[in-house]
């Protein structure tokens, strides 16, 4: 008896019905484990982004406290105003340096020149 209850158990297991449901068994694991890859990419690159604007955010601090550093000091206050006012103090004169235009023109009409025209100035 033990023989044919072992033959009734395998044939109930390799029947068609059978295989099919394990086959949707397995096709449904897969697609949870497709899922939860792509929820792991998802997280590891949102977790890299984050990263990178949490670096970019302490640079900016860095930098915000070396300029209130610099502004806290006499000569900061002194440059910051200078720059953004253009003023000077008591008894201080401007210089202005004017550039030739004339030394412009002539660079401007080298370049134009072509390179049989240049080899013709040559001779």
């Amino acid at each position: 008896m033990d023989f044919y209850e072992k033959r009734k158990f395998k044939r109930l297991l390799y029947s068609k019905l059978s295989l099919i449901i394990l086959a949707l068994i397995v096709i449904k694991l897969s697609f949870s484990v497709f899922d939860m890859y792509k929820k792991e990419r998802d997280t590891r690159l949102k977790r890299i982004e984050q990263k990178n604007i949490l670096y970019e955010l302490e640079k900016r601090e860095k930098d915000l406290n070396d300029e209130i550093e610099r502004l806290s000091s006499e000569k900061g206050i002194e440059e910051e105003i200078r720059s953004k006012f253009e003023v000077g103090k008591e008894g201080e004169s401007v210089i202005l340096i004017i550039d030739n235009p004339e030394d412009k023109n002539m660079k401007n009409n080298n370049t134009k020149k072509s390179f049989w025209q240049r080899l013709k100035d040559l001779f």
